[in-house]
């Protein structure tokens, strides 16, 4: 679209950032100080470059700090996932003492273009390194998840990183482990789990199936009127695919019933008291799970917080 000459095209920073920005300013502050903000330029260009700064302030920040920490020792968690437009990002976080104390922050984000093999990985963060002026010597311990690219005993990252230095120990993300352990499930709880999938894939898998079942769960009142699909690589995507079937049962029975391609199949599912009583098991058993899978994420947790939480876990489940 073109735009007159005498006329400067509004961009989302006028439109939206700066508006907001001179309201907060002029409640804490002073109008004068809110005025101010009208000097700022309002190049959707220079705020990207000011962001970059500030980006790259907080990096320089970081490692200053992992520099200055005693003996320089630091160490590192990496992540390889693929983001949703199938672009393959290398996550790092480092934890390093500054006052007597652990603080852990995010460290860089890496792009990886073409293979996301071991090499590649550890090619990724040893320019870093290199780039930041900090040395393998100096890290003592890595984190990974159980990838064979992270854990491959021939060509995986943590060979590469024991050549470069011999001290630093490796470890399976134990948060990792245990979203791996939950995932067995004997053969009875299996096939009430794939039949509350196949339900969901029925309806999700066709958009007026979905637009069906939200009308008939306002006309019921219900408490939701959607499911959630199922992802096997989210950790917590059963329990609440689970529970929200669990919620929404007596709808999605009567939804069944109305559908004659599927009656047969998904009502005598529903209408059967021991495949619902598997169903709130799983729907209980998951939810407890998915609670202790989010109390051992966050900052400044160790390995004895873990196991600790875990063996409480352990000791419910025996009552």
């Amino acid at each position: 679209m073109r735009v007159a000459e005498n006329k400067k095209p509004h961009t989302i920073v006028e439109t939206f950032v700066l508006p907001c920005c001179k309201d907060i300013v002029g409640c804490f502050f002073v109008e004068n100080a809110a005025q101010k903000l009208n000097t700022l330029p309002l190049s959707n260009d220079t705020v990207h470059r000011r962001i970059c700064d500030l980006s790259e302030d907080i990096n320089h920040q970081v490692i200053a700090e992992i520099k200055g920490a005693p003996l320089g020792i630091f160490a590192i968690q990496l992540d390889e996932s693929t983001d949703i437009s199938s672009c393959a990002q290398l996550l790092a976080y480092t934890r390093y003492i500054k006052d007597s104390d652990f603080k852990e922050e995010f460290l860089f984000c890496h792009p990886l273009e073409s293979t996301t093999m071991g090499e590649d990985i550890f090619e990724a963060v040893s320019s870093f390194f290199e780039k930041e002026g900090l040395s393998w010597a100096n890290m003592v311990g890595c984190t990974t998840d159980g990838a064979p690219a992270m854990l491959g005993c021939r060509s995986g990252f943590h060979v590469r990183v024991k050549a470069a230095n011999p001290n630093a120990s490796k470890m399976h993300c134990m948060i990792h482990r245990y979203a791996l352990a939950v995932k067995t499930l004997p053969p009875d709880l299996k096939t009430v789990l794939d039949d509350v999938v196949a339900m969901v894939n029925f309806i999700k898998n066709s958009p007026l199936n979905t637009r069906m079942l939200r009308l008939l769960c306002q006309e019921l009142n219900a408490e939701e009127e959607s499911l959630l699909f199922h992802t096997d690589v989210r950790w917590l995507s059963r329990g609440n695919v689970v529970a929200r079937v669990a919620t929404l049962k007596e709808e999605l029975k009567e939804f069944f019933d109305r559908n004659e391609k599927e009656k047969t199949k998904f009502v005598n599912k529903l209408s059967d008291n021991r495949w619902i009583t598997k169903l709130a098991y799983l729907n209980d058993i998951f939810s407890r799970i998915n609670a202790v899978n989010r109390s051992l994420q966050g900052y400044s947790a160790t390995v004895i917080d873990f196991v600790d939480k875990l063996r409480a876990f352990q000791m419910k489940l025996k009552l």
